[in-house]
């Protein structure tokens, strides 16, 4: 089965559809305050990307509906990587310990 890649630049609220992708690329260029999520399949393996600009130190509140989810590195440059399976019940659950990386190394 082929990924689904689904691109998103940060803003104060982002809203992401389970039905445009299962990997969501998120580049910061300022922090995210409210991560919303839905339309999730049960039982679907969903990744999260998320890079840093240049300047780093921005932040990411996960949702509500999402469990367990790393502390975005706030490293310019770094790539965060989270994976979570979803729930009947929407939500999403990590899967194993997220991890923080610089590009490039």
């Amino acid at each position: 089965m082929k990924r689904r890649l689904f691109y998103q630049r940060a803003a104060q609220t982002v809203m992401l559809d389970g039905l445009d992708g299962d990997t969501f690329v998120i580049d910061f260029g300022t922090s995210i305050s409210q991560l919303v999520l839905k339309n999730l399949t049960p039982g679907r393996l969903y990744t999260f990307l998320l890079r840093q600009d240049d300047k780093g130190g921005h932040r990411l509140t996960w949702g509500n509906n999402i469990r367990n989810g790393v502390m975005l590195d706030a490293t310019p440059h770094s790539v965060t990587a989270q994976c979570f399976i979803a729930d009947t019940g929407g939500s999403l659950y990590a899967v194993p310990p997220g991890t923080w990386t610089e590009e490039g190394t």
